[in-house]
């Protein structure tokens, strides 16, 4: 029997995470479909939070065993991690050629697992990546506090125009145009993108960046679940169904389902 109690979720995210965009896309179906949700939109500055944080890699992997599979064999390969570490010189993921490799075919099965749209572009680190997601997160930070039921909409429009249609949103045009296909007027939208470079609106987006931070969100997409009086951090695409098993909710979902 489904929950009918109503449990707030928030979303940390950042334009430029494509697993982000992923999970943005998912939960917004899943927000369709479950009844004990009330999802609400954090947009952060991740470059931010790493500069604050510092992105180190995760020091306890957890080993499970294989004894409901039979299609598989297991093979445990003990290895010194922090020697890969040295040798590969860890960098950000899609900037350090093995795990951009793994990235890019990874992004493309979960995509195509879950039915979500995505092309990446051939240029990610010159077309998106060196050019940030500053003006865009402040952007999000300012619909947030003004019209917060365009939010979803807006944010929506940037996502795919990075992740489906390969669109610089660096640019205030590029911007402009994802808040008029979201819905608002070519002045509403003009307006809003005046507003960006306003010290209250980079201070809101700082704001959001420290919360985010005080909370232990480390990176995007983060999850916080608040029931029971306590809040349940995940972090990953690939822990929305821990999401759905504490909401006692269905898994997995589609987005291309009615």
């Amino acid at each position: 029997m489904m929950s009918c109690r109503r449990h707030l979720v928030e979303l940390f995210y950042d334009v430029l995470s494509p697993y982000s965009y992923i999970s943005f896309k998912l939960l917004n179906q899943c927000s369709k479909q479950w009844k004990s949700m009330d999802l609400q939109l954090r947009p952060v500055l991740v470059g931010g939070i790493f500069k604050e944080i510092g992105n180190q890699a995760p020091r306890i992997l957890p080993i499970r065993g294989n004894k409901q599979w039979n299609t598989m064999n297991l093979q445990l390969r003990p290895v010194l991690v922090g020697g890969i570490f040295k040798s590969v010189k860890i960098q950000e993921p899609l900037t350090h050629p093995t795990k951009g490799r793994y990235m890019f075919e990874d992004l493309d099965r979960i995509s195509g697992y879950y039915r979500v749209p995505f092309r990446l572009s051939k240029n990610i680190e010159q077309d998106f990546f060196a050019k940030g997601s500053v003006k865009a997160q402040r952007l999000l930070t300012y619909v947030q506090e003004k019209s917060p039921d365009l939010l979803n909409g807006i944010s929506d429009e940037i996502f795919k125009r990075i992740w489906v249609d390969n669109i610089d949103i660096s640019e205030k045009k590029s911007l402009r145009e994802a808040c008029e296909a979201a819905g608002l007027s070519s002045t509403e939208s003009s307006n809003a993108l005046d507003e960006i470079n306003h010290q209250s609106v980079k201070e809101g987006l700082k704001k959001a960046t420290s919360y985010a931070i005080e909370c232990g969100v480390f990176g995007t997409p983060t999850y916080i679940l608040h029931r029971n009086g306590k809040k349940d951090m995940l972090f990953g695409t690939d822990r929305i169904f821990l999401l759905a098993h504490y909401l006692n909710e269905p898994w997995p979902v589609f987005p291309n389902e009615e």
